[in-house]
């Protein structure tokens, strides 16, 4: 009874996920923020991939993929400016609605005080809106109202970033949706005359290090639709000489969440989050898992040098 009666007053309670969300948000640092590729001129090529699952137990909840290459063209001399180049994958399925989006991307890095650099980043691309079409979803008004059996290709999709940073704080900013307002092209439509609004992504971080190989990083990010409530989260990682991360965090007063990371290969960065439901949410749906791979190759390094690299891993350099 407690399941059906939660569900009648979903709706009322909620408000709609438009765009991703990761509680890794650190180390997946690319997907919130353009610019925050190549913020390391010692690895020049990062990959990142990992998935969210929302809601396990439900057997429908909402599901993110993503996968990122991105290359950083290191200058020979001067390193006052530096570009990096890459390309973004990612996939977002909530119930009937599929998402996915490819987009390219690019930063340009300065120098612009003795303490701080600045970058300008942005990704751009197409994204595919579609419908699944299974047996338990053909009494969905938005599949009956769809004329669109391909899905529907929206370009371009702008999404622009900045971040400010030096080797013990970060600051980013970035928008999404800027340029993709509704869900159809020409005559195709996805369900009704549904409007993608634009979000804003604000986060920031800092590192405190300790005696015996401790660092402390406390970081927080702002998101959500202009003119609404935001979400809001807070978490503090606790890293050890650069080879494992313990943290926790909290999403608004509704997700408590336990995150651990460790150096696994030499140069690959594993992480794992776990979000437990502490509102109404528990009832039916009290768990989401998402996990992150982070690889970061190497070339010709010297033994003495790639130990240097390691410590400064791109993924743990939050």
């Amino acid at each position: 009874m407690k399941r059906i009666l939660f569900f009648i007053l979903l709706p009322f309670i909620t408000k709609a996920q438009q765009t991703t969300q990761f509680s890794q948000y650190t180390l997946n640092k690319i997907g919130n923020n353009p610019a925050a590729a190549g913020v390391s001129l010692k690895t020049p090529i990062e990959f990142i991939m990992g998935q969210r699952t929302q809601w396990l137990g439900t057997g429908n909840g909402p599901k993110t993929a993503f996968l990122g290459i991105n290359y950083t063209r290191i200058p020979k001399r001067s390193y006052k400016r530096w570009h990096n180049f890459g390309v973004y994958f990612e996939q977002d399925n909530a119930g009937a609605i599929n998402s996915t989006s490819i987009f390219l991307s690019y930063a340009v890095h300065r120098r612009f005080t003795s303490k701080f650099n600045a970058s300008v980043g942005i990704f751009g691309g197409v994204r595919n809106y579609n419908v699944g079409l299974n047996s338990s979803q053909l009494s969905d008004p938005v599949v009956q109202k769809t004329n669109a059996q391909n899905g529907v290709w929206l370009m371009p999709d702008v999404y622009p970033g900045i971040r400010v940073y030096n080797r013990k704080s970060f600051y980013d900013l970035s928008v999404r949706q800027v340029s993709t307002p509704k869900i159809k092209r020409a005559s195709k439509q996805i369900g009704g005359p549904s409007v993608l609004t634009p979000h804003m992504y604000f986060s920031a971080g800092r590192k405190i290090y300790y005696d015996r190989g401790f660092c402390f990083i406390p970081s927080m990010q702002v998101h959500g639709a202009f003119g609404k409530l935001p979400s809001i989260e807070g978490n503090l990682m606790i890293n050890y000489r650069s080879f494992i991360s313990v943290g926790a965090g909290m999403r608004n007063i509704d997700f408590a969440i336990f995150m651990l990371q460790a150096r696994v290969f030499t140069n690959a960065v594993f992480g794992i989050a776990f979000d437990y439901s502490i509102n109404r949410y528990n009832t039916v749906a009290p768990r989401t898992l998402e996990f992150m791979i982070g690889w970061t190759p190497y070339f010709d390094f010297k033994e003495t040098d790639m130990k240097r690299h390691v410590s400064a891993c791109p993924q743990f350099d939050y």
